[in-house]
């Protein structure tokens, strides 16, 4: 997702004139999702062409969480399953936004917030994929810096530390106190806690989808509510 904010080939389409003559603020987006859990690899095909195929009710999870990220309004949702796995210094960085069932099995959502359209800038040595390190770094090699495992990353990558900075602590206070109540069922106040929310930012995406999704009921919690909603694909998925 960094890499797609500031890469020069991709910019050429956004600012080419021949596309925004029919493409009103055209933006060059990612959706993704991230799971875990089993698969059965196995090669699909005939005599000329063969490709792999992986088969688990897991990869549905993920291919579904992608479509489903269209309605949050954000570029990268993952499951409870990936979130247990995180260390402690990544968890305290990633907010959680829904839970939802799929396939009869709940599921708690979860994204790495980000500043809207922030742009860590690049050294003109980067090379795709690299680790952008401070400047107090910069006579240190990547490969040390990369030695010390994922989580010394958290502290030293700019596109982490920085797409961070500057996030609306009030809107993350306030949702999360309103998702506490919707989970718990006390709707009433999940909606006073999320219109609240919704004032430090009203283009929050997930603030949005819940309470339209309790709206749908007056936002009165459904008698067999069980701290979950089923997970409803947007009209425009396949």
């Amino acid at each position: 997702l960094a890499e797609l904010r500031r890469s020069e080939e991709v910019l050429k389409y956004v600012h080419d004139s021949r596309i925004g003559e029919k493409f009103e603020l055209f933006q060059v987006e990612l959706g993704l999702s991230l799971h875990v859990g089993w698969a059965i690899e196995g090669p699909i095909g005939s005599d000329f062409k063969i490709d792999p195929a992986y088969l688990s009710p897991h990869v549905n999870v993920t291919i579904q969480l992608e479509l489903v990220s269209r309605r949050y309004d954000l570029p990268l949702l993952f499951s409870e399953s990936l979130y247990n796995l995180l260390s402690l210094r990544a968890k305290d960085r990633v907010r959680k936004l829904d839970v939802v069932s799929i396939d009869g099995q709940k599921h708690g959502l979860f994204t790495f917030p980000m500043a809207k359209d922030y742009v860590v800038h690049q050294p003109s040595t980067h090379t795709l994929g690299d680790v952008i390190k401070p400047e107090a770094l910069d006579e240190v090699p990547l490969e040390a810096i990369e030695s010390e495992g994922a989580e010394y990353l958290y502290v030293v990558d700019q596109d982490i530390v920085q797409w961070q900075e500057g996030l609306n602590h009030t809107l993350a206070n306030r949702f999360r106190e309103g998702l506490c109540h919707y989970i718990d069922g006390d709707w009433t106040e999940a909606k006073t806690a999320l219109e609240s929310a919704l004032q430090a930012d009203p283009d929050d995406g997930p603030t949005q989808a819940i309470l339209a999704f309790m709206g749908m009921t007056g936002f009165v919690a459904p008698e067999e509510w069980a701290g979950c909603r089923p997970l409803i694909l947007p009209a425009s998925s396949p």
